[in-house]
C-alpha cells in the first residue's frame, strides 16, 4: 500500500494538517506551512571576445598574448589566447550567469612592444583591436621603502612610476624586504619618472628623478596623519607624535594640529637622539604652513649636541608658523638651536607660539629660535636657556622684527652676548617687547639685549636680574654701531643695574624706575612711551601686552 501522503498535492497535505491542528488545540485561525521552492541551477554562459592586434604602424602582429581577467574581489584569470600571423585572436570561455563580472581587463603583451592594458564592460560577445607602441628604450628602477620611526622594511607597498604629462609607466610592489625592482620600457622615454610610494597606514612619499639606465629610489615614511591632503583648504592633520615627525616628508605642505600631543616618546627614538626637526640646513627647508591651532606638544625630545639647526623646525625657509605651543621641551644642539625653530629665514613668520623647557646649544641659542631674519609676533618662551655665546631668552640672534613678544625664560653663557630676550641684534628691530628672566654671562649681558649692533629697540623693559663680568646693563650689555636704545625702561631694583647700558649710548626716553614705579596703575605715568590700552595693559604688577589679557 503506498503512504497516505503519495494520494495528495503538497497544498492539499497542508490543508489537511491545518485541519487536524485546528480540531486537536482548538486553534480559531490556521495559516498552512510554506511550501519551500528551490532556486533555479545557474545556467553556463558562453562569452566570446575577438579582434585584432596591430602595431602604431597599423602592422598586424603575430604571437601577441592576450589575457581577460574579471574586475571584482575574485580579480581570477578566465582566459588566455596568442594572436596569428595576421594578428587576429580570440578569446572564448564559459561563466555562470550569476557569476559574471560588471567589467573585464583585456592585458596585450608582445615582444618589443609596451604592455597595453584596456577595461571593457562584459558583453559576451566583445570585439577588441588593441594597438601597441613598440619600446624604443629601457630602464631599471629599483630600491626599498622603510618606516621612518622603527626603520623597519614596509612590505607590500606600492610604488608608482609617473612621466612627463602624468602618464604611469609602472606599478609593483614591495617585497618581505621591502624591496622592489622593476624595468621600464619606453616608446618615447620621459625627461623625468616621479615614483610615488603608498603602504596602509603610512603616509605616501614623492621622489623625482632623472631618467637614467638606472635609478635606485629609496624612501622612508611614517604612520601617515590623521586625515586631510597637505593643501591650503585641506591640511594634513596633526593628533600623535608620530604624525608630527612624518612632517619632514612633505617640507611645503600645510598642516593644522587637531588635539594635544604627546611627546614624550621620542625621548627614546633614533637611540636617544630623538626627535628629527622638520628641515634641515643641510637640506630642504619647511616652506610650508604648520597651525598649531592652540593646542598643545609635550615632552619633545631632541638631543643632538654636534648637529646645527636643531628644533622642532631645523630651518624655516618662507614659511609661516603659527600658535605652536611647546610644554617641558628638552633641545639640545650645537649652533642654531631654538625650541621652536633652528634658523628662521627671511620670509619667515612666527606668531603666536610657545616653548617651555630646556635648550641649550653652543652659539646662537634662542628659547623660541636659535637665529631669527624674518619676522617673529605675539610669541613667548620661559624655562631655562644655556650656551657659550649669542644666547637670549627668546632668540639667539635677531637680524628680522620681534615685535609685541616677551620672554620669562633665565638666560646665561659662558662668553659674551647673553640677553634676556636677545643675545645678539644685529641690524634688527625690536619693539613692543619685554624680559624678566635672569641673565648670567662673562661678559655683553644685558636685562633685555646682550649686545645691539646697529639695531632699534623701542618701547621695551626688562625686570630680570643681570650679571656679568663686565659691560652689563639693566636693557643692553653693549649698544654698538650706531644702535638704537628709545623708550625703554629697567627696573633698577631687581634687575641689579644702575645704567640702561654695559657700553653705549641710550636715549633720554630710556628710563631706570624703581619696582612700584613700573607696576600697577603708577606704570602709565612713569612710562610715557607706552601705548597703553591699545598694545599694553596694566595690571597689579609689571604692564602685560595686549594679547595676554
Amino acid at each position: 500500500m503506498r503512504p497516505l501522503s503519495s494520494h495528495f498535492t503538497p497544498t492539499a497535505l497542508a490543508s489537511a494538517w491545518c485541519a487536524l491542528a485546528f480540531l486537536a488545540l482548538g486553534l480559531t485561525a490556521c495559516d498552512p506551512p510554506p511550501v519551500e521552492t528551490e532556486d533555479p541551477e545557474p545556467e553556463e554562459l558562453d562569452a566570446t571576445i575577438e579582434g585584432i592586434v596591430t602595431s602604431a604602424e597599423n602592422d598586424s602582429i603575430e604571437g601577441a598574448t592576450l589575457t581577460a581577467s574579471r574586475i571584482d574581489e575574485n580579480g581570477s584569470v578566465l582566459e588566455t589566447a596568442t594572436s596569428a600571423e595576421d594578428g587576429t585572436y580570440e578569446l572564448t570561455f564559459t561563466i555562470l550567469d550569476n557569476e559574471v563580472p560588471d567589467s573585464l581587463r583585456i592585458e596585450t603583451e608582445a615582444t618589443g612592444f609596451l604592455t597595453s592594458e584596456t577595461t571593457l564592460p562584459f558583453d559576451p560577445a566583445l570585439e577588441h583591436n588593441p594597438v601597441l607602441n613598440p619600446v624604443t628604450g629601457e630602464a631599471v628602477a629599483f630600491g626599498q621603502i622603510t618606516d621612518s620611526t622603527t626603520t623597519n622594511p614596509i612590505s607590500g607597498a606600492t610604488i608608482t612610476g609617473t612621466g612627463d604629462g602624468g602618464r604611469t609607466w609602472f606599478t609593483v610592489s614591495t617585497d618581505g624586504g621591502g624591496e622592489y625592482e622593476t624595468v621600464l620600457s619606453f616608446d618615447a622615454a620621459p625627461d623625468s619618472m616621479t615614483f610615488t610610494a603608498e603602504a596602509e597606514g603610512f603616509g605616501s612619499v614623492e621622489r623625482t628623478r632623472a631618467l637614467a639606465d638606472t635609478m635606485e629610489v629609496n624612501f622612508s615614511t611614517g604612520p601617515g596623519f590623521a586625515g586631510g591632503t597637505g593643501t591650503e583648504a585641506d591640511p594634513f592633520r596633526i593628533e600623535t607624535a608620530e604624525h608630527l615627525q612624518n612632517t619632514v616628508f612633505f617640507l611645503d605642505a600645510h598642516f593644522i594640529q587637531t588635539d594635544d600631543v604627546d611627546a614624550s616618546e621620542t625621548a627614546t627614538w633614533n637611540d636617544g637622539a630623538g626627535f628629527l626637526p622638520i628641515g634641515t640646513l643641510g637640506g630642504p627647508p619647511f616652506t610650508g604652513r604648520f597651525d598649531g591651532n592652540d593646542h598643545v606638544i609635550t615632552g619633545l625630545t631632541v638631543d643632538r649636541p654636534e648637529i646645527d639647526g636643531i628644533g622642532l623646525f631645523g630651518h624655516l625657509g618662507e614659511a609661516e608658523v603659527d600658535d605652536v605651543t611647546l610644554v617641558d621641551a628638552e633641545i639640545t644642539g650645537n649652533e642654531l638651536v631654538g625650541g621652536l625653530v633652528g634658523r628662521s629665514d627671511n620670509g619667515s613668520v612666527v606668531r603666536g607660539s610657545s616653548v617651555g623647557g630646556d635648550i641649550s646649544g653652543e652659539r646662537l641659542v634662542g628659547g623660541l629660535i636659535g637665529q631669527v631674519a624674518g619676522t617673529v609676533e605675539t610669541s613667548q618662551s620661559n624655562g631655562a636657556i644655556t650656551g657659550t655665546a649669542r644666547v637670549g631668552g627668546l632668540v639667539g640672534t635677531n637680524t628680522g622684527d620681534i615685535r609685541a613678544s616677551r620672554s620669562l625664560a633665565d638666560a646665561s653663557g659662558d662668553k659674551v652676548r647673553i640677553g634676556g630676550l636677545v643675545g645678539a641684534n644685529v641690524d634688527g628691530d625690536i619693539s613692543a617687547s619685554y624680559a624678566k628672566g635672569d641673565v648670567s654671562a662673562d661678559g655683553s649681558a644685558g636685562g633685555l639685549v646682550g649686545r645691539n649692533f646697529g639695531g632699534a629697540i623701542e618701547e621695551t623693559y626688562a625686570t630680570g636680574a643681570v650679571s656679568a663680568s663686565d659691560n652689563d646693563g639693566g636693557l643692553v650689555g653693549a649698544n654698538l654701531e650706531e644702535g638704537t636704545l628709545a623708550g625703554s625702561y629697567w627696573d633698577t631694583q631687581t634687575t641689579g643695574q644702575g645704567s640702561a647700558t654695559g657700553t653705549g649710548d641710550a636715549s633720554d626716553t630710556v628710563v631706570g624706575l624703581s619696582t612700584s614705579e613700573m607696576t600697577g596703575e603708577n606704570a602709565p605715568a612713569n612710562m610715557p612711551a607706552f601705548s597703553f590700552g591699545d598694545t599694553w595693559q596694566t595690571t597689579d604688577s609689571y604692564p602685560v601686552l595686549y594679547w595676554e589679557e
